[in-house]
């Protein structure tokens, strides 16, 4: 049995063995060669792409103890790179920059079947290795079976390991690092939206900090829904009561967070101010999704009433000053069912139960 820690590191050094091994010996050398690639870019495109392979395959052998142990791999490779003498603002970036990717990768997921979402970690690893632009018509592929076959090394390696409990982890701590996430994934939402939609409209800095708000809102209302399911009506109250108080804590506190079990500090990546946060508001919209469902009952019901159909209208009234623009709020829509899915907010919760 293997704690979060030792797994993560466990995970660390397997991508970082194969990823020597495959540029060393395997396929990557031929790569690097025949497509003139850089082999240090190459080399980080492979680490991320085991990440990805980690964490899709803990989401389908661990998904309660996900985050934990993708927080020590994250762990590992800071102080691997910490090591190499980076500065620190380019690790911060880095984590950054590791994190929206993940994350758009897992909206992405949702939107495809598993060998269309192979394809296209394919593509943008790619894209995202070739500095000269197009990549080689056969870079893609490559890169599509060198994440298979990372998938299913971690899926090996997790299956024989069982992860302990969370039995040290206290309720401040579970709460706390839940409210970084929940800031953090609302943030990247909010990028989401932003991207989609800026041929269309031009989301300027006010804008942007309503979108965020917005999500804030819909994912602690969740949150709240969750730990109904979970605990009693005392223990939901700490609980509910305790997250609020970390949540406006993170919005006061700006951009910069240390989460209190790792040292790695965690960047937003946009300066989003959100000093003021307006209780008044957000206990009009939990009053609000009080009354929906948060999914349609059944196929032939449609999703009008159903938690997520009803918050992207605030969305669109934040982006476009209007309740019915359908593009904004399918959009909003499935980002906000990706960021839910993204978050885990049960598993986290469940952690307390444990005490």
């Amino acid at each position: 049995m293997l704690t979060p820690e030792q797994l993560g590191k466990g995970l660390h050094e397997l991508i970082m063995r194969e990823l020597s091994y495959f540029l060393d010996h395997g396929q990557g050398k031929v790569i690097v060669t025949s497509y003139g690639l850089d082999r240090d870019s190459l080399g980080d495109e492979l680490g991320f792409l085991g990440q990805v392979a980690a964490y899709n395959a803990l989401e389908e052998i661990s998904p309660l103890g996900a985050e934990d142990v993708m927080d020590a791999l994250y762990q590992a490779f800071y102080e691997e790179i910490k090591s190499e003498g980076y500065p620190e603002n380019e690790l911060i970036q880095l984590n950054s920059y590791i994190e929206k990717r993940i994350f758009h990768l897992t909206v992405l997921k949702t939107k495809h079947s598993d060998e269309e979402f192979v394809n296209q970690i394919g593509e943008t690893a790619a894209i995202s290795v070739s500095e000269k632009g197009t990549p080689p018509s056969g870079l893609g592929p490559a890169l599509s079976g060198y994440y298979v076959t990372m998938y299913h090394k971690m899926s090996d390696l997790l299956s024989r390991y069982q992860l302990e409990g969370v039995e040290g982890n206290v309720l401040e701590e579970v709460i706390s690092r839940l409210a970084v996430r929940i800031f953090k994934v609302s943030v990247l939402c909010a990028d989401l939206i932003e991207k989609d939609l800026e041929k269309e409209y031009k989301i300027d800095s006010a804008k942007y900090r309503k979108v965020v708000l917005e999500f804030l809102f819909l994912f602690m209302h969740l949150a709240d829904r969750d730990a109904f399911s979970l605990f009693d009506a005392e223990k939901r109250a700490l609980v509910v009561d305790s997250l609020y108080g970390y949540i406006t804590g993170v919005c006061v506190d700006g951009a910069q967070y240390i989460t209190p079990k790792f040292e790695t500090s965690v960047k937003i990546s946009k300066n989003v101010v959100l000093q003021g946060f307006n209780t008044d508001e957000f206990n009009q919209r939990h009053r609000e999704y009080e009354n929906y469902k948060v999914f349609p009952a059944g196929e032939k019901e449609g999703w009008k009433g159903a938690l997520f159909w009803e918050f992207s209208k605030h969305i669109s009234v934040s982006v476009v000053d209007k309740h019915e623009d359908l593009q904004c709020r399918l959009i909003s829509m499935e980002v906000a069912m990706s960021g839910y899915r993204h978050l885990h907010i049960m598993g986290d919760l469940s952690k307390i139960l444990k005490k």
